[in-house]
């Protein structure tokens, strides 16, 4: 479950803080039911090593097993979606994102035939 690309946008704990017990307000972790003294001190060991370490990095996978192991979280596909456009917009796909927390940047790469456009009467 670690991903380095959320080492580069933050606290790269921030996923594993919903369920530790250390992480902040208890409430944000109570609804779920969790309660388990050997994820929170994993938590608390990579809270404490150094950001981006390979320690870090190694504990941020135990957690990920940890949770695996203990059906914290149900992991599945995502929900079937569609999209639509007109014939004249180039260069989509039908991405929503171009990667995790990167869904403006799909724009930057979107263009309009004109002369489509001018052909099909609009």
């Amino acid at each position: 479950f670690w991903v380095d690309a959320m080492a580069r946008r933050g606290d790269p704990l921030n996923f594993y803080s919903l369920v530790a017990a250390k992480a902040g307000v208890e409430s944000r972790r109570a609804w779920r039911g969790i309660a388990d003294p050997v994820y929170d001190a994993l938590y608390e060991a990579a809270e404490a090593a150094e950001t981006g370490s390979e320690e870090q990095k190694r504990l941020g996978r135990e957690m990920g097993l940890r949770e695996a192991e203990m059906h914290w979280f149900l992991w599945g596909t995502e929900s079937p979606v569609f999209s639509a456009n007109w014939p004249w917009l180039k260069g989509y796909n039908g991405e929503t994102a171009l990667g995790y927390g990167e869904s403006i940047w799909l724009f930057a790469h979107l263009w309009i035939d004109q002369d489509l456009k001018k052909e099909m009467g609009y």
